[in-house]
């Protein structure tokens, strides 16, 4: 790069340094805003999931169900709770008893077996 551009850019900055300090409100916004949304996103906010209660609806039992099973009771993130059909599950999620469903249908062995679930 260039002596040119270089001198150019340090004037550049020079004049936008003047006219920051200058207004005292672009200032707040440029410099104080930025650390209040980091402090309120890092600090603030929690995206940490805990305790995720999920609605199980199983068709047919199978090994690949059980395992499915297993895996989910071993989570420390999600709870599980077993509906008989999905309408039941669908109520639970309507009622806050549930936050999310995993439907395992009949197929679900097979589709596993290929691959496919």
């Amino acid at each position: 790069m260039s002596f040119a551009f270089w001198s150019r850019l340090k004037a550049l900055v020079r004049k936008e340094t003047k006219q920051l300090l200058r207004d005292k409100s672009s200032l707040g916004i440029g410099l104080v805003l930025p650390v209040i949304l980091i402090l309120l996103f890092g600090y603030g906010l929690s995206f940490d999931l805990n305790q995720a209660r999920v609605g199980v609806v199983v068709d047919q039992s199978s090994p690949q169900v059980n395992q499915v099973l297993a895996g989910l009771n071993g989570s420390r993130y999600l709870t599980s709770l077993e509906f008989h059909n999905l309408p039941e599950a669908e109520q639970g999620i309507r009622n806050g008893k549930i936050d999310a469903i995993l439907h395992l249908p009949s197929d679900f062995a097979n589709q596993a077996q290929q691959g496919n679930a």
